[in-house]
């Protein structure tokens, strides 16, 4: 009986170490060239950066939906990490790819969550996009 003192401290940092992130939102990517090329037809690939740097992963997974009314496509991406315990100074990227078929050219609100990002199909320049779009490999 005389380490009980320990037990509330030790459940305190077992929960720490197996903490849970989850995602059901992020940042909206998609290639500035694939934009500039695009066809009527052509699938379009939106990448949503849910965390830019998962610290430690133990466990990681993500998923996405995508649904259209009219002009505005709705992705549904979630992702969910766990932590690894101990020492660690690993930074990852938990992003999700999001293709989206049958558009024709025209303009198109794109949203994840609270995200919202406007584009015209085809569309010659550059979006403006979040910082964490430039780890996106295309």
């Amino acid at each position: 009986m005389r380490y009980a003192w320990l037990v509330p401290l030790l459940l305190v940092f077992a929960s720490a170490c197996a903490e849970q992130h989850n995602y059901s939102e992020g940042e909206i990517c998609v290639d500035a060239p694939a934009l500039a090329s695009f066809a009527e037809g052509d699938e379009v690939e939106f990448v949503v950066v849910l965390d830019d740097c998962m610290a430690c992963p133990k466990d990681f997974t993500a998923n996405c939906d995508v649904d259209r009314q009219g002009s505005t496509i709705n992705l549904h991406a979630g992702g969910v990490y766990t932590q690894r315990s101990g020492p660690c100074d690993t930074c990852l990227t938990l992003s999700i790819a999001c293709v989206v078929g049958g558009l024709e050219p025209g303009n198109y609100t794109v949203r994840s969550g609270d995200q919202t990002l406007k584009i015209s199909l085809p569309q010659p320049e550059a979006p403006k996009l979040d910082a964490s779009c430039d780890a996106v490999k295309w």
